[in-house]
């Protein structure tokens, strides 16, 4: 894969691969990554190359494939699109350059007018910023603007922020896809110079103006076939890409991925979902800059902590450290001291975190703490490799080494102090490799100035050994990189901050490789300060306003300086590490004579370092300025504490693996148990924490994303479920309080419905992770070639079925309807066993009541037909009845639990011989909210799904929903809008939700099935049997009972259709299981028979001469509003309907 020219191992990596998967998007709507395969790759890639070659020939041909050809530019986080745009260019020969996302406008504007940018891909976010630019003229080069996620149907004036400019086509990236599949070019044809520019990499520009690196197509090929690059060659590589695309490390990673034929999963951009979709990816090679481990590493470090606490007091005799006899406190314990069998218990709650399958951990961008480099070694899997490099010279070192091919040299920097001649010798880092490039682009003055006698110079001070081992200790010139890996430059700060507020008269901005933000050290404005003083606050006629050394020394006058930092910090967009976040107040202004001012009246950073070293130190340590007493609990702590308490206040059993003396609510902050972890300030990586905590201590799993999207509430009651089902129906059904008053639950947990998330309500996870599942392509039975239609005629040959013994599984067969199928079922010839699932021991016993009524019914309606004595009908009848319930089969479950509540040799049989499944079974509630109705309505249909997609037998499911999911009327195709679910009761949301599931395991090859969605259900047509529960036969009681109606309902209409009408329809549709129903939605109604409701009223007043008893014998008509005061005013006594 290796020979070639770029675009010549480009075309062999598309077709050598074809098959395999390449690039990962998480779909949203199936909560999952799923991934194109290099075909689909090279398709979308030759499509936008074709497209891009054409547009560019129209106007800058002559230039096409030689060293001057026009760039184009990119610009987004990091997306699918963007890679499409990268390589494509890569196979057709036109430069490129990468602007980061979060660049501003006036970035953005030199570097497309240093480039002479005619065309810029770029996401919707972006839009507005190159179209501005473009109609100011700011950049007369930029013709076309081709948008990466502009939708069909959006306004591009409305994107653009004003109307789109002059002279630029916008282009959807769908329209310029579909353009360049019209165009009959030969994409091998295309013959680049090695030599031409492949991309330039522009710096941060920290400061100053951004400088522009170039790279040729050559020189690129040795960055992605870089040893110091690639690593270990012998790592299958999975790459998980979240950093910007634009930086060369990310850039680099990502096609050597690909490359090697392995694949990468793109994040979804979101960092709140960073660790989850990471989990999802599970990469093997994770390299990031220190700050992104150091955000873990602090978590390990409060964990481990709290571990060893409990540790140490679990002994017979608590020593601390310091010699006392005295318990530990937390200031005094020495982390290093921990047993392992400590560290062991917080590392298995970590190493899960990337996913569990890393084999190489690289920690480049910035310095990286020793005390780093050990947690990463010991708790995750992974080799870890610190790597130094720079965009201009590709990797330098790893591990403190330097790479085979690097040459390094010191260059004295006497203005600093460091000398070659010191020992061990000092200066500035200069490197000479095999990946470095040749200058900045149009930029000879810097070039000039880095790059000299074929060495570039880094701008790093550092030493270096015999061995070639490198430390950096210093940076040249007046700038710094932290944790993170950004790069600050204070001298641009403290002239925005002492510019920007009257207050300040000087400031110094300080700032570590080892820290993550900046600290400051302000000289107040004596006279500003004192008028603010004196305004501010009340002054006796005898006194005077304090000494400015005093001032400095009071905390609100601290806290006013805090302020006026971020507010200057603010106006001038500075982003948050460089916002000073800790500052020290120097009375003294710096001047020559205290030897803080050089001559020409600048700062002298070294001397500033020098006399305030102590202070500034002390400022990272203690932010506040007070000394810490306790530490700080975090928020799945806090979480922990106030679920614990709940349990214990309310009799909940607590497993005794729980460290309850851990979770003490002494110290513990209130909390709202309405919010979400979100809310509250937690991330994904506290979810995963917490997620860790309750599986530790309570024995129960929960999932991440659940912790952190749903209200506590929710998650409290969820543990409670898990832990002890018969208590949870109390904690549910009684609202309580925590006796410790920090938690409580005003409504009921799970009230909040406003919040709920119902694109995670419809999710399949569930199925896709479930190891006992299977998608019916995945059946070892069903040749892979088959279509959909020929599976399914397989699957019936296999499984040697016929329509008089076809199984059935009936859920909900007690309710109205459910009884009326059942029935149908029973007599049908096409029907085998049935078997139905019902509450309580005494199952059988009342369906064969009810079944033994629906015959007398029946019998009555339809009379005798039947020759013979009263004896012999009545045996016949018998007979008859027997003979039907001999295919029932009751057994005994539960739709709200877990396997439908069943026993295990109860669930192994249905799932063993069950051909279709009915799920009707609900709890058809329209007051009680989504929260309430959840355990029943929808965690069932998932159980369903589950039985229905076993891996041991496939079995097609109909599933009775409701019309009532379209709020606003439709037919079968209509999409139920998320923002109108709100409307909806809580019974219509359980169902759409269900809905939504069912047809995302048919859409996901899970299971084959249809669905039916019944009108309002009214009587048996023959019969008269009716629901004495259902709203509308409530409402004509009390219409009766009231002999009166409101007026605004005289022209109103419904739609009934008859129960035995919609039972026939139920199972003939079940029982055919035809393969062009599967995925359809029918709708039971009636629309034929249309039901006004004066015919009711009119009805009502026939009811005989003594139903109404005032004059005229008719029902009065009243306004709704005084109809409801009357309906108000009755007494609770049942009402009954003559």
């Amino acid at each position: 894969m290796a020979e070639g020219t770029l675009e010549e191992i480009l075309l062999r990596m598309f077709r050598c691969y074809a098959d395999r998967p390449a690039i990962g998007t998480y779909i949203e709507s199936r909560q999952r990554y799923e991934y194109i395969s290099f075909k689909v790759l090279e398709q979308l890639v030759t499509s936008f190359a074709m497209s891009l070659y054409h547009v560019m020939s129209t106007s800058h041909a002559h230039l096409l494939g030689t060293n001057h050809t026009p760039l184009i530019a990119l610009c987004s986080v990091v997306r699918l699109e963007w890679y499409i745009a990268d390589y494509a260019c890569a196979l057709i020969g036109i430069p490129s350059v990468g602007i980061t996302a979060s660049s501003d406008k006036e970035t953005i504007s030199f570097i497309l007018s240093q480039t002479e940018t005619p065309l810029v891909v770029c996401s919707q976010d972006k839009l507005s910023i190159f179209a501005s630019l473009a109609s100011n003229g700011d950049t007369p080069g930029l013709k076309h603007i081709i948008v990466m996620d502009l939708n069909e149907g959006e306004d591009v004036a409305i994107m653009t922020g004003s109307v789109p400019p002059v002279g630029v086509t916008i282009w959807r990236l769908t329209e310029f896809l579909k353009k360049g599949k019209d165009q009959l070019i030969n994409i091998a044809s295309f013959k680049t110079d090695p030599e031409q520019i492949y991309t330039i990499a522009y710096t941060s520009g920290s400061t100053g103006t951004p400088k522009g690196c170039v790279f040729s197509r050559s020189l690129w090929l040795k960055h992605i076939l870089s040893p110091s690059t690639i690593g270990f060659m012998g790592i299958k590589r999975i790459w998980f890409s979240f950093q910007p695309p634009s930086h060369m490390m990310e850039r680099e990673s990502f096609h050597m991925t690909l490359l090697g034929g392995y694949k990468a999963g793109i994040y979804r951009g979101t960092i709140e979902h960073l660790f989850d979709d990471m989990r999802m990816v599970r990469p093997t090679v994770i390299t990031s800059t220190p700050r992104f481990f150091l955000t873990i590493y602090n978590k390990y470090q409060q964990a481990l902590l709290e571990e060893y606490r409990q540790y140490l007091s679990k002994q017979d005799k608590p020593v601390s450290q310091t010699g006392t006899d005295e318990p530990p406190s937390p200031d005094s314990l020495d982390l290093s001291q921990a047993p392992y069998e400590v560290k062991d218990i917080v590392k298995d709650r970590f190493n899960e975190y990337f996913g569990g399958r890393e084999r190489l951990i690289g920690v480049g961008g910035a310095a990286v703490p020793p005390p780093l480099i050990q947690f990463l070694s010991r708790v995750f899997n992974g080799l870890v490799q610190d790597g130094y490099g720079t965009t201009e010279a590709g990797g330098i070192a790893g591990g403190g080494y330097t790479y085979s091919g690097v040459h390094v040299k010191l260059r004295d920097v006497p203005e600093m102090g460091y000398l070659t001649t010191d020992i061990p010798p000092r200066g500035e880092i200069c490197v000479k490799t095999d990946t470095m490039i040749s200058g900045y682009y149009k930029n000879t003055k810097d070039t000039d100035e880095k790059f000299q006698d074929g060495y570039f110079c880094t701008g790093d001070i550092g030493t270096v050994d015999s061995i070639g081992q490198v430390t950096i200790i210093d940076r040249k010139k007046n700038i710094f990189k932290l944790s993170q890996g950004e790069f600050v430059a204070p001298e641009k700060l403290e002239n925005i901050f002492e510019n920007g507020s009257r207050l300040i008269e000087q400031v110094f901005i300080h700032g570590s490789i080892w820290r993550d933000g900046v600290i400051g050290l302000v000289v107040p404005h004596k006279d500003a300060l004192e008028k603010w003083w004196i305004e501010n606050n009340t002054i006796e006629e005898d006194s005077s306003v304090p000494d400015i050394k005093d001032l400095c020394t009071l905390r609100p006058v601290v806290d006013l300086f805090l302020s006026e930092l971020r507010r200057v910090g603010e106006k001038h967009c500075l982003p948050g590490w460089e916002i000073p976040s800790s500052i020290l107040l120097e009375p003294n202004p710096f001047s020559q004579e205290n030897k803080l001012l050089t001559c020409t009246l600048k700062k002298s950073r070294p001397q500033l370092e020098l006399r305030y070293r102590e202070e500034l130190e002390r400022l990272y340590e203690e932010p506040s300025g007070d000394k810490k007493t306790s530490i700080k609990r975090s928020i799945e702590d806090n979480v922990m504490i106030h679920l614990i308490s709940v349990m214990k206040n309310n009799g909940i059993p607590i497993p005794p693996s729980c460290s309850l003396s851990k979770y003490s609510t002494d110290d513990a902050p209130p909390i709202n148990v309405s919010l979400t972890l979100t809310q509250m300030g937690g991330d994904s990586l506290a979810a995963m924490f917490l997620s860790n905590l309750i599986q530790d201590e309570l024995g129960v799993a929960v999932p991440a994303l659940k912790i952190l999207k749903e209200p506590l509430s929710s998650l409290f009651y969820f543990v409670v479920s898990q832990i002890s089902p018969s208590k949870a129906l109390e904690f549910k059904d009684s609202p309580f309080s925590s006796q410790t008053g920090h938690a409580s639950f005003e409504s009921g947990p799970g009230r909040n419905d406003a919040e709920i998330n119902w694109q995670r309500e419809t999710s399949i996870h569930f199925l896709h992770v479930s190891s006992s599942v299977t998608k019916l392509s995945d059946r070892d039975d069903i040749p892979r070639e088959l279509d959909d239609e020929e599976r399914s005629e397989e699957v019936t040959k296999k499984e040697n079925l016929t329509d008089d013994q076809i199984k059935i599984l009936l859920t909900g067969s007690t309710g109205f309807l459910g009884r009326f199928i059942l029935w149908n079922l029973l007599n049908s010839e096409k029907c085998g066993l049935v078997y139905c699932l019902c509450r309580g021991d005494n199952g059988k016993e009342r369906l064969l009541n009810i079944l033994k009524k629906l015959q007398v019914e029946l019998s009555e309606m339809k009379g005798d037909k039947q020759g013979g004595g009263v004896e012999e009908k009545r045996r016949g009848k018998e007979s008859s009845f027997s003979k039907m319930v001999s295919k029932l089969v009751v057994l005994s479950g539960d739709l709200g639990l877990v396997r439908l509540g069943l026993s295990e040799g109860d669930y192994n049989l249905i799932a063993r011989e069950v051909d279709v499944v009915i799920h009707n079974g609900a709890n058809v509630n329209h007051v009680l909210s989504y929260t309430d109705l959840k355990p029943t309505n929808v965690t069932s249909t998932k159980e369903i799904l589950k039985l229905c997609s076993e891996r041991i037998k496939h079995k097609y499911l109909h599933f009775v929903s409701s019309i009532g999911v379209l709020i606003e009327g439709g037919d079968e195709t209509t999409e139920v809008k998320k923002d109108r679910l709100r409307h909806c009761s809580g019974y219509c949301q359980s169902k759409w939700v269900s809905e939504q599931l069912v047809l995302g395991a048919i859409d996901n090859g899970y299971i084959k099935g249809s669905l039916s969605r019944p009108g309002l259900i009214g009587a048996h047509s023959v019969t008269g049997h009716l629901n004495r529960t259902d709203w509308f036969y409530l409402l004509v009681c009390g219409l009766y009972h009231l002999k009166a109606y409101p007026s605004e309902w005289g022209t109103g209409k419904t739609l009934v259709i008859p129960v035995d009408t919609v039972a026939q329809a139920v199972v003939a549709l079940s029982l055919n299981r035809i393969s062009e129903s599967n995925g359809l939605v029918y709708h039971l109604d009636n629309r034929e028979s249309v039901v006004n409701f004066n015919d009711i009223i009119r009805s009502l007043e026939k009811a005989g001469p003594d139903s109404l008893k005032h004059q005229g014998n008719q029902m009065y008509s009243q306004l709704l509003l005084k109809w409801d005061r009357l309906h108000l005013s009755l007494s609770p006594s049942p009402l009954t309907c003559v």
